[in-house]
């Protein structure tokens, strides 16, 4: 499939939808990272049941990582602009059911509409990107998008807490909204590149490019940072309220050392990795500080320590996080050949989409069961979990016991990527992969190689 490419001068000129698109694509980041946030209040105005409160994350997790399988070869068949379009309108829909909900039931139900939106809004810019831009258009393009997602990962948490101080935690959700709708009018309404629908390329399937060891090693660096990172960014917000008492705007400003990295970190990391021996070795060497930010976190969430003891710990998990953004896509889809990079950018994206849905389920899950289980009180419990300031000892100790798992885990994925790393590419690239040299090359690939996915 094949759309219009724009010449330098109808760049200038047409960026105005790709403003529009990348806007859009906001709600996707905000709404990861800084849904957590909300938790305390929904719980005191629509009760503290864990599961419910856990499904305001999870379902979101759910469909976002399920219908971006489904969301490409619908992009083909229908259009990539539609698919960008319907995606809008189901954010819409989704995050004004939730910022109207009456109960946990619905607010989850809610957020399954915004997650498969979100999904549909990231496949359809990024697809309808790659395919209408050429050369510095398409670099500067996907450059701004891997901005735009690293600074939606790094400031929603603060953002979301300033929403919910200013006007409760509904605010969220209708600032999403009324933010994805400007975006979609002005979409509709400013100049699109023209396109041609296909039936779909041809997939191998997974298992194809699953064999191939080497982009196995590399697919697994995203599933340890949904163990060692994502499970803590979404639930240290809610930890710091019921063991610290701090508001929902003061727990974002608190984890900006933890999510202000992740966009500067792939700023360095080319040439961090010319200096440590190349991209594998940093990439290990980023897993490891995940291990080692998580157990630094350990001892400074507690009731007594003071704040800053925090920043040590962040400052790893960041860094760690941050470090193989961009690079590990490059280097895993460079690891196969060209005629397999679509299927090896969706066989990735579902390792790291699915292993971050299940693992914050898991985690928020665990520390439900170990509150309940300490305190012997199940309505006591479930406002503790909620992020109620009752029991911060409960709390802390909960947070620790399910913490220092995913640091075990993230040790664990990271010892069977480095075996698998060892050794050499089972398949070469027909042609080399483009030098990523510059600061942002790293972005660029990043998101075209989930572009790809399409």
């Amino acid at each position: 499939m094949t759309g219009q490419k724009f010449g330098k001068p109808a760049a200038r000129r047409e960026w105005g939808w790709i403003v529009a698109a990348l806007v859009a694509l906001l709600a996707t980041p905000v709404s990861i990272a800084g849904a957590a946030i909300t938790l305390p209040r929904i719980g005191a105005t629509l009760g503290t049941d864990p599961a419910g409160l856990q499904g305001v994350v999870d379902a979101f997790n759910f469909a976002f990582a399920t219908a971006t399988l489904a969301c490409g070869p619908l992009a083909d068949r229908l259009g990539r602009r539609r698919v960008l379009l319907g995606g809008i309108l189901l954010v819409v829909i989704g995050s004004l059911g939730a910022a109207s909900a009456v109960s946990l039931l619905t607010l989850d139900l809610a957020r399954l509409v915004a997650g498969a939106g979100c999904a549909a809004v990231f496949v359809g810019t990024t697809s309808l990107l790659s395919a209408s831009l050429s050369g510095a258009d398409r670099a500067r393009a996907f450059t701004a998008l891997g901005v735009v997602l690293g600074c939606g990962l790094a400031f929603g948490p603060a953002v979301c807490g300033l929403l919910v101080t200013i006007g409760g935690w509904r605010a969220v959700f209708v600032t999403i909204a009324v933010v994805t709708a400007a975006s979609g009018i002005a979409s509709m309404l400013l100049k699109t590149p023209d396109e041609v629908t296909s039936a779909g390329a041809e997939r191998d399937g997974f298992l194809v490019v699953l064999r191939n060891r080497r982009f196995l090693g590399f697919a697994l660096i995203p599933v340890a940072g949904a163990f060692g990172y994502v499970a803590l960014l979404t639930y240290l917000p809610v930890a710091l309220s019921a063991v610290k008492d701090i508001a929902a705007d003061q727990a974002g400003v608190i984890m900006l050392p933890m999510t202000v990295p992740t966009v500067l970190a792939p700023l360095v990391a080319p040439r961090l990795a010319k200096a440590v021996g190349g991209p594998a070795r940093l990439m290990v060497a980023a897993t490891a500080l995940l291990a080692a930010g998580t157990l630094l976190l350990l001892p400074a969430l507690t009731p007594t320590a003071p704040d800053g003891a925090l920043i040590p710990g962040m400052l790893l998990l960041g860094c760690g996080f941050g470090l193989p953004m961009g690079m590990v896509d490059r280097e895993a889809i460079g690891s196969v050949p060209d005629d397999q990079s679509g299927t090896a950018a969706g066989a990735m994206n579902f390792l790291r989409l699915g292993s971050e849905a299940v693992v914050i389920a898991g985690f928020g899950a665990g520390i439900a069961q170990a509150i309940a289980a300490n305190l012997h009180d199940t309505a006591l419990a479930a406002r503790v979990a909620a992020g109620g300031y009752l029991r911060p000892r409960s709390y802390a100790d909960a947070f620790e016991l399910l913490s220092a798992v995913m640091a075990l885990c993230t040790i664990a994925v990271l010892l069977i990527s480095v075996r698998l790393l060892r050794r050499r590419p089972t398949r070469r690239l027909q042609k080399p992969l483009p030098a990523a040299d510059d600061d942002s090359s790293n972005a660029a690939v990043l998101t075209r190689s989930h572009a790809s996915n399409t």
